[in-house]
């Protein structure tokens, strides 16, 4: 099974046992205090380090995310012709208290203001609501 040990090394290490307890026993209250609270001290940074990593890969997961979601919502708008089945406009429009007038697509929600909104896109002056 194991390998035997002879006298000798038992002999020799019972004495770096007894020398490890004595260097142990030699040290001071604030010696053991002190190590102590520096190894607390380490294994709290290791786990800052640890968890400051995971919300560093979470962040960038999320980043990534965000740019997926923007790059899908820019190509879906870009593909969209802004009309219902039946070819009417699918655009509808709200005026603000300040008289500007925000045009919206019902289908892939792109946003105009003002005069930015396509020719042929406009809905009727009478069909934008808001103040009047």
């Amino acid at each position: 099974m194991g390998k035997e040990l002879n006298k000798g090394e038992i002999l020799e290490r019972i004495k770096n046992e007894e020398a490890e307890e004595a260097i142990r026993a030699a040290k001071s209250p604030q010696d053991r205090l002190a190590e102590l609270q520096l190894a607390e001290l380490e294994e709290k940074l290791t786990a800052k380090k640890v968890e400051d990593e995971n919300l560093r890969k979470l962040r960038l997961i999320n980043a990534l995310e965000a740019k997926r979601k923007e790059e899908e919502r820019v190509m879906t708008q870009s593909l969209c012709n802004h009309r219902k089945p039946n070819n009417n406009p699918a655009v509808v429009a709200y005026r603000a208290q300040d008289y500007v007038e925000q045009f919206i697509c019902q289908n892939c929600f792109k946003e105009w203001y003002g005069d930015q909104v396509p020719t042929g896109l406009r809905p009727l002056r009478e069909h934008i609501g808001g103040s009047i």
